[in-house]
């Protein structure tokens, strides 16, 4: 992709593999366990969009830290992801939306 693997040099990596591959699976199969909740209408949906945007921040920071560099892609992301949790926090307050594995439910 054309980046330099001199980002790297103060992270506990030595290629992009490991951070392509975590990324794969929490945003790539995270975004389609979402949109499978939205197409089977499960109100759960909106506490996996809030742990993706949990995530996102997490690892903006933390990716921000280990190659001690911040872009404005970063900034962008950072707030999107800000708005992600806004929004799923609204709507499950807004909505009395329980936690799914709570054991007591109303």
């Amino acid at each position: 992709m054309g980046i330099a693997t001199e980002l790297l040099r103060f992270a506990p990596f030595s290629t992009f593999m490991i951070p392509g591959i975590f990324l794969l699976v929490v945003f790539g199969i995270g975004n389609l366990v979402i949109t499978t909740l939205v197409m089977m209408k499960k109100d759960s949906f909106l506490y996996a969009l809030l742990l993706l945007g949990i995530i996102l921040l997490l690892w903006l920071v933390i990716q921000s830290v280990m190659i001690r560099l911040l872009t404005v892609q970063h900034i962008v992301s950072f707030f999107a992801g800000g708005l992600q949790i806004y929004w799923a926090l609204n709507v499950i307050k807004t909505a009395k939306i329980p936690f799914p594995f709570q054991a007591y439910q109303h």
